[in-house]
């Protein structure tokens, strides 16, 4: 696996994490109030949906490029060892965060819903403190169901579900590539009957992410980027890309072609070598590294840094627009702080996934 190739996916897995988080700092906490938060160009720089699309497109991409590069079977299958600890160590730790805020009473994000004007959202989260048995049956087996937001530690991990089964997506559609007389153009037509859908549109970007590994291990993206009209005509696709996505987001219209919008924009990007070099920049390389932390951590502080703060300028009078964005910014900058000492945890779910990797599949390795 290419140095380069798993910085400049992982630059771009760690731009559209911050984008989720500002997105949920600002245009979800505080549109209602700021309306003008909420516009074309936000809408696609802010698209919580469209950056969880671009997320499942890198998984994808990131589970199979071990395959595509010569790893075969035994690559697919190492990876799938691991994928259950690589998901579940992190998770465990930002839901136990979560837990102790909420037994210590150091949450505020139902009075915050009533000051944004946000019930529907802050005020729908878990709003009593769960026990110890519910809290480890969340982290185990209910955060890859889909639990409802008053019922999960962590409501933003409504993704988790779409994660664990388009990894076992991949898993299978990899198990069973060399098996298949036409493989491509199966997972072609599955594609295409499941990304206009509201049931599997999300499924449908992994096995984009699948095509694109397939793709560079071919070289089409150097390719690509050599061509004399490579950058104008990706940056073009780009452009029409970020406008439709903003006025889809902004008006609330057409937002079931979000999963394939953003299937063109990442493959758009990988074609674009200027636009690429943005994404294994140091400050992409250090998000990227940290996009993951910076995901599960957003929770934790929007249910008592944020939501304190809303409180505590609440008490002053009414919320004015230089309030509500110093709030968005300072936990903003919580969240980042948050994420870089996430790095313990990430180092013992890198150890979990080896030691179980080499328990069950190093020994049996051929040769």
């Amino acid at each position: 696996m290419h140095g380069s190739r798993v910085e400049e996916l992982n630059g771009i897995r760690g731009w559209a994490a911050l984008s989720v988080v500002v997105f949920h700092l600002t245009w979800e906490t505080f549109g209602r109030l700021m309306p003008g938060l909420r516009n074309p160009v936000t809408g696609f720089f802010l698209d919580g949906q469209l950056a969880v699309s671009i997320f499942f497109v890198l998984s994808g991409d990131a589970l199979s490029s071990g395959y595509f590069s010569g790893g075969g079977e035994f690559t697919v299958a190492r990876l799938a060892v691991k994928r259950y600890s690589r998901l579940t160590v992190p998770i465990a730790a930002s839901c136990l965060v979560t837990y102790l805020l909420y037994k210590s009473e150091l949450v505020y994000h139902l009075q915050a819903a009533r000051i944004v004007g946000r019930r529907e959202w802050m005020g729908a989260w878990l709003n009593t403190a769960p026990s110890i048995s519910d809290a480890i049956k969340y982290v185990l087996v209910r955060v890859y169901e889909q639990p409802r937001a008053a019922q999960a530690l962590n409501p933003f991990l409504w993704t988790m579900h779409f994660e664990i089964v388009g990894s076992l997506l991949i898993f299978a559609t990899l198990l069973l590539f060399a098996k298949l007389r036409a493989p491509w153009v199966v997972i072609f037509a599955v594609f295409a009957l499941t990304v206009g859908t509201w049931e599997f549109g999300f499924y449908a970007c992994f096995l984009a992410g699948l095509a694109l590994a397939g793709l560079r291990a071919k070289g089409a993206f150097v390719n690509a980027q050599n061509h004399p009209m490579a950058r104008v005509a990706s940056g073009g696709v780009i452009a029409i890309v970020a406008v439709l996505d903003g006025l889809n987001h902004w008006t609330d219209v057409g937002r079931i072609w979000t999963p394939l919008l953003s299937v063109i924009l990442v493959a758009a990007i990988f074609c674009n070598r200027w636009i690429c070099s943005l994404f294994t920049s140091r400050l992409s390389i250090w998000l990227g590294k940290i996009s993951f932390p910076l995901y599960l951590v957003q929770f934790p502080i929007i249910i008592s840094i944020t939501s304190f703060l809303i409180c505590y300028a609440r008490r002053g009078g009414e919320l004015t627009p230089l309030g509500m964005i110093t709030i968005a910014s300072v936990s903003l900058l919580a969240c980042l702080g948050a994420a870089a000492v996430f790095e313990p945890v990430e180092q013992l779910t890198r150890w979990v996934g080896n030691l179980a990797a080499s328990a069950l599949m190093d020994r049996s390795r051929p040769g």
